[in-house]
């Protein structure tokens, strides 16, 4: 079996789990999670409008619940009326996740993730791995083994790329019939229209189909139906419209890579509600570094998965404690992202001494490359420099002291085509631009590469070349990603059975995790799809 492995060291960002209050644009509004009696329903909406509000999200599909959007007056009136149970302000969860970007080309691959639990042992994957046979590419899966099929995993996420052609097979594309699925926009097309990508790669990681390019999903049979509830920030209001429709769409599995701290009342029963309607509920731990409970994942109905490394170590930003359930693969996993959305970059040096680095594209770096082009060292680049002294050079800057946005911009406004900024300790990074977007390629490199660099251009005139390039697949890593390997790995049991209940799924993945330490660090275990198949059938 020809297993390519892929990872890399990429540094992770924890991402604050903040909870404020989810306002509305324009006319005071703020928007209201609101539960309430059945018979008073009716009478409830009514309130509502007459006190210059309005219904942004029926919920009754499922629970007792709406959100609303309504006035500083308006919320007075309707919590005086008695009509509503419990009024909670509307918030945020946020993604768990920070992706980079890097090139895939033919032949197909499994990624680390989708080996290292088994996935490929499920589906029998073939000798000929991605390799095309008189033009016609060569099935990675068996017929006839278990790959999902028939199954289908709701993604609440950030939307998705119904194009990507590792996944456009495998997405179940209901658009056409209305029904609102994009619970930011308020339509039904839940399209990635923002580019995060992130909910392209969870959808990846899940059901990426068996074809000549890219990867391999968990489950590459199963079908995705997206629900977009996320940008970076999740609002309350649309993951809970989101899990409502998930389950009137008749979903056998949801994926949740967000999170944040403590559980809301509505959320809470939404959650519950999906779960006795045979749901099966999958959520990302967190990347806090913290045992602080994260929520959804830390509901009792909810599988709470936090992620490790390809060595099985627990990853430095996963959330761990008591209330995790299982563990899977979360760090530099490559997936699919938006087609065009990946950043990588590349740096050759062309003379004195023709060689090539492993570079990083930052966020906010231009799309743009620059060839053959002097090379000018220019130290820290944290005061402004001599107007024109790089025009038509490409910086070579070293990291420390002021941020990369500083040196970026310090080099181009002396006239820098093409910036690169080396690590002042041993490994390379990944680093951010903030707010502000350069004009060239701006890219970093590890401090051995960047020394070297630096050496050269000591000894006399050096050129190179500098790009970052769009591309269509990441390396992605969080506990955002280690969640979906268990979405697909669920999904993998419920084609076996699916009569299976939600709460007998759970005791399946969780019996067959395979043992890694402490509970409190890795709950039950790395998920085995292997193991877990085996004890459905």
């Amino acid at each position: 079996m020809k297993i390519a492995r892929l990872a890399a060291a990429v540094a992770l960002s924890a991402v604050a789990l903040t909870m404020p209050a989810f306002a509305q644009n324009g006319q005071g509004m703020s928007r209201y999670l609101i539960q309430y009696q059945p018979a008073n329903e009716q009478a409830l909406k009514e309130a509502i409008a007459l006190n210059g509000g309005s219904v942004a999200f029926d919920y009754s599909a499922l629970i007792n619940g709406l959100a609303a959007d309504l006035s500083p007056d308006g919320i007075k009136a309707v919590r005086t009326s008695g009509l509503a149970t419990r009024i909670e302000d509307d918030a945020v969860r946020t993604l768990h996740a920070l992706p980079a970007g890097f090139p895939i080309a033919f032949p197909e691959f499994v990624g680390w993730g989708v080996d290292r639990v088994q996935g490929d042992v499920v589906w029998s994957v073939g000798p000929n791995l991605g390799v095309a046979d008189n033009g016609v590419a060569a099935p990675d899966v068996a017929a006839g083994s278990v790959t999902g099929a028939g199954v289908v995993v709701g993604v609440l996420d950030s939307g998705i790329d119904y194009n990507h052609p590792d996944l456009a097979a495998n997405i179940l594309d209901l658009r056409a019939d209305g029904v609102i699925r994009d619970f930011l926009d308020g339509d039904a097309d839940p399209t990635d229209s923002a580019n995060n990508g992130h909910g392209t790669s969870t959808s990846s990681v899940i059901a990426s189909v068996d074809n000549s390019v890219g990867v391999i999903g968990v489950a590459p049979g199963a079908k995705i139906s997206p629900y977009r509830v996320c940008n970076v920030n999740c609002p309350l209001s649309a993951i809970i419209g989101g899990l409502v429709q998930a389950v009137v769409d008749g979903v056998d599995v949801i994926n949740m890579s967000f999170g944040g701290p403590a559980g809301f009342n509505l959320e809470a029963s939404a959650i519950q509600a999906a779960n006795a309607a045979g749901v099966v509920l999958v959520a990302s731990a967190g990347n806090d570094a913290s045992q602080k409970p994260s929520f959804p994942a830390a509901y009792d109905t909810v599988l709470a998965v936090g992620a490790t490394a390809i060595n099985d170590a627990a990853a430095s930003f996963t959330n761990t404690g008591g209330w995790v359930d299982v563990t899977g693969p979360g760090v530099a996993i490559p997936a699919a992202t938006c087609q065009g959305c990946g950043l990588a970059a590349f740096v050759n040096e062309v003379t004195p001494t023709p060689q090539s680095f492993q570079a990083n594209g930052m966020t906010g770096s231009a799309v743009a490359t620059v060839l053959n082009t002097e090379i000018l060292d220019v130290g820290l680049a944290c005061i402004a420099l001599p107007a024109g002294s790089l025009a038509g050079k490409v910086a070579l800057i070293v990291r420390g002291t002021c941020t990369f946005a500083t040196k970026v911009g310090n080099a181009e406004g002396a006239g820098a085509v093409g910036s690169i900024v080396f690590n002042n300790a041993a490994g390379n990074f990944f680093g951010t631009l903030g707010a502000f977007t350069s004009a060239g390629p701006a890219v970093s490199l590890s401090q051995a590469d960047g020394q070297t660099l630096a050496g050269e251009i000591a000894g006399g005139t050096t050129s190179v070349d500098v790009g970052v390039v769009a591309v269509d697949y990441g390396l992605v890593s969080g506990t955002s990603f280690s969640g979906p390997h268990v979405a697909g790995v669920a999904a993998l049991v419920k084609s076996v059975d699916p009569t299976l209940s939600p709460i007998e799924v759970r005791k399946i993945i969780e019996t067959t995790a395979e043992p890694l330490g402490a509970q409190v660090i890795f709950g039950a275990g790395m998920v085995r799809a292997d193991n877990a198949v085996n004890a459905a059938q």
